[in-house]
């Protein structure tokens, strides 16, 4: 399959039967070609187009990896097809093009990038050296602006020079940029596995600015911009967004710390105009949130201790040292209702 300046298409392949079908590929800055009456004719993998890398080497292998960054100009692909007969798409045989392992009943996970003008359907296979399926999965894509489009595979047998494709197999058009496709846990030491993994807590905020001195963030930085968020992520259910349970868009975060049982987080936090940061508590569902601790001076880093004692860093002794500006720092302990006493 060649284009009128004789160069071949990278990855972009033609299949079916049929007369007078016409099928559209472009790609990068080679010409459009018009493809129709034809047999099909495999062409040659341009290197990186797909951008997967896999160092297949025997039966051995436990997975496929991964990807290359976006770019609009370079890593982008266009495929198109009019009519109902015959299917287009890219494929791609790993790295050295001696073709990807494949294993029996085990998962793969991965994601492409796409966009579309119109609503498309992409067909993601995991194919034989023979080229017959082995799995496949529909992936929608939603017209409008680059989405991430995640999939899952599962082989129904073994193969170690197998080929990766997306297709579009009815009429339609769609932009493929970065995709990736990797083993599930049963690829990874089992400390990297993701199945077992508890919820993540994590802070969503603008930057603080650089202190005049280590020591001096407390009073001295200030953040790039307000806003703030708390969300919980389940690794386990990676196709999730995270989960928001705490939100200020005037507000912002100084730190946060999780309890012992992981049913609480405690956080200082400053909301709109307050020049302070003070200690707040919320349950890991987002229930119960209450302020902690109050007063003219910085309360940050809390943490919870076994007896139910929150043990944090604040200003209020109203301190000072001879070696830096601004206020010192001390250790303090507090029961419930703020009754805190100094420990360092």
């Amino acid at each position: 399959m060649r284009t009128a300046t004789t160069r071949w298409l990278p990855a972009v392949w033609l299949s079916g039967r049929g007369s007078g079908r016409q099928v559209t590929a472009t790609c990068g800055s080679l010409p459009q070609a018009r493809l129709g009456r034809s047999r099909w004719k495999p062409p040659r993998l341009s290197r990186g187009y797909v951008p997967l890398g896999c160092p297949c080497g025997g039966s051995t292998h436990k997975g496929i990896s991964l990807s290359k960054s976006l770019d609009a100009r370079r890593r982008t692909r266009r495929i198109a097809r009019f009519g109902s007969q015959g299917e287009i798409g890219v494929a791609y045989r790993g790295a050295d093009g001696k073709g990807l392992a494949w294993l029996t009943g085990r998962r793969y996970e991965g994601r492409l990038w796409a966009r579309c003008e119109k609503p498309a359907e992409l067909l993601v296979t995991a194919e034989s050296a023979r080229e017959e399926t082995l799995a496949e999965v529909r992936v929608p894509v939603a017209a409008g602006r680059w989405q991430a489009c995640p999939f899952t595979l599962t082989p129904n047998r073994d193969d170690v020079a197998g080929r990766f494709a997306i297709k579009l197999a009815s009429s339609g058009e769609v932009w493929l940029a970065r995709v990736y496709v990797e083993p599930d846990d049963w690829g990874w030491p089992e400390t990297l596995a993701t199945r077992d993994l508890p919820p993540i807590a994590m802070v969503v905020c603008h930057p603080l600015s650089a202190p005049p001195a280590v020591g001096q963030d407390i009073w001295a930085a200030q953040p790039a911009a307000a806003g703030c968020e708390i969300r919980i992520f389940d690794p386990s259910q990676p196709e999730r967004s995270a989960r928001t349970i705490f939100s200020d868009a005037d507000g912002c975060i100084y730190d946060m710390n999780v309890s012992n049982n992981a049913r609480e987080l405690l956080f200082s936090y400053r909301g709109k105009d307050e020049p302070n940061w003070h200690i707040w508590r919320i349950g890991t569902d987002g229930t119960g949130l209450r302020r902690l601790t109050d007063g003219p001076c910085h309360d940050v880093s809390p943490c919870l201790l076994p007896d139910g004692d929150i043990v944090f860093v604040s200003t209020r002794r109203f301190g000072y040292t001879l070696c830096q500006p601004g206020p010192s720092l001390n250790l303090y302990r507090m029961a419930e209702g703020d009754h805190s006493s100094s420990v360092a």
